[in-house]
């Protein structure tokens, strides 16, 4: 079975529009896509800087998003999904959904950046959208962190339906970008789907939600879920504490 597509941006490519940022529908945005494709492919993880420069190119690198690949957080789109380059040598581009976060919906506009052409967040949608994107372009932007999938080790990260790998930004600290977004106060604790990250990510959530940071320094639960959309406010209300307390209450 051959391996998920990836996408694949290089500079002509992303003015014309090979953003790989297409905006789902909400509701429909956090699916998990085909976990069972298999790769032949055994070459060795390339965990060297993306930053290093070299004078020739380097033979059989591994440019493919797998778990444990080093890859370097080129664009931001918004509080939960960016583009990430994988290799040292002609890198290949990425979208990625972050796995386990929900962050607030912001309005998109394509702006000229330092990566290409490229949706970036211009307002809120939902309450807090904007300052969202702002918090996760300043904590991983130009960042080289360690993908992190639900798969085993050296295979390809899953999809969604629009082709967004579903990962994991592990920075160089050991720090989840997911839980220290939640802990900001920047982002929801996503429990429509599972992750083997939800405790962590819930108990960063109560940490904020307790201390006032971020979003919930707008007022009470229900006032803030007021200025969410209908899809965030019924996914939450339904069942986010009791599937987070599960959590937390299984995990060590």
């Amino acid at each position: 079975m051959s391996p998920p597509k990836f996408v694949v941006c290089c500079a002509a490519l992303i003015v014309a529009g090979c953003d790989g940022n297409d905006e789902p529908a909400p509701g429909v945005s956090d699916v998990a896509g085909d976990a069972s494709a298999e790769v032949a492919d055994t070459t060795p993880v390339d965990t060297a800087p993306l930053d290093t420069a070299l004078p020739f190119e380097v033979t059989n690198e591994n440019k493919d998003l797998r778990r444990g690949v080093r890859a370097r957080v080129g664009h931001v789109t918004d509080g939960d999904t960016v583009s990430v380059w994988v290799g040292t040598t002609a890198p290949r581009n990425y979208t990625i959904r972050m796995l386990g976060l929900a962050a607030p919906e912001c309005y998109k506009d394509y702006r000229s950046t330092p990566d290409g052409n490229r949706l970036v967040c211009t307002s809120d949608d939902e309450l807090y959208g904007l300052a969202s994107y702002e918090a996760l372009k300043a904590l991983v932007e130009g960042v080289t962190i360690t993908i992190d999938c639900e798969v085993g080790d050296n295979q390809w990260c899953e999809t969604d339906p629009f082709d967004r790998y579903l990962a994991y930004l592990v920075m160089d600290d050991g720090r989840d970008a997911s839980v220290e977004m939640a802990r900001a106060g920047a982002g929801f604790a996503y429990t429509v789907f599972q992750s083997s990250k939800r405790a962590d990510i819930c108990r960063a959530e109560y940490e904020a939600r307790d201390a006032g940071r971020g979003i919930w320094a707008f007022g009470t639960l229900d006032e803030i879920l007021a200025r969410m959309n209908n899809d965030t406010r019924g996914w939450y209300r339904a069942h986010h504490d009791n599937r987070c307390n599960q959590a937390i209450a299984a995990s060590p």
